[in-house]
């Protein structure tokens, strides 16, 4: 087996899409009050206003949003790329990828722009969006998560609640 082989489950799973677990995305929504999802497909989307990839959320305007984006972890850079730049615009939102702090996407785009970084505890259990059987187990994703925080209005009980979900990073 190739060395890149051996690696591939940290990076991979056959899937691009993952649809965010309710619970967090409602807890997180109470919170910011999102309104828009930025990266999703129709199946997976968590509020009225969305972009799927027809749409492409990467050609919107966020600027007046308060954004929600988990999107395609196989090409993250544009995503945080246009997060920070609608951050610098205007827009607040959150964004839920993998721990990959390695990356010039999360070095160059994600951690000197945004207000703060959650490390989640634990992995989170995604759903799988081509399966819609509730009684189906969800898995743990194979690779730990952040939620990357683009909020110049960061409250003590916004920042207790990411506490309550692992170790937070305020940028300053």
């Amino acid at each position: 087996m190739a060395d890149t082989d051996k690696l591939s489950i940290h990076y991979s799973s056959g899937n691009d899409y993952w649809t965010t677990p309710k619970k967090l995305f409602d807890d997180l929504n109470a919170l910011w009050g999102f309104t828009v999802d930025v990266a999703c497909e129709i199946e997976t989307a968590l509020l009225p206003k969305y972009y799927t990839p027809k749409e492409d959320g990467l050609m919107q305007d966020w600027s007046t949003d308060t954004f929600w984006c988990n999107p395609p972890y196989s090409n993250l850079k544009p995503w945080l790329t246009k997060s920070s730049v609608s951050h610098k615009q205007g827009a607040t939102g959150l964004v839920l990828v993998p721990s990959r702090t390695d990356t010039i996407a999360f070095q160059d785009f994600a951690v000197p722009n945004c207000t703060c970084i959650c490390f989640v505890k634990g992995r989170i259990k995604f759903g799988d969006p081509k399966n819609t059987d509730p009684n189906k187990k969800q898995n743990s994703a194979p690779f730990p998560s952040v939620i990357i925080v683009f909020d110049n209005d960061l409250t003590e009980e916004k920042l207790d609640y990411l506490k309550s979900l692992g170790r937070v990073m305020k940028n300053v």
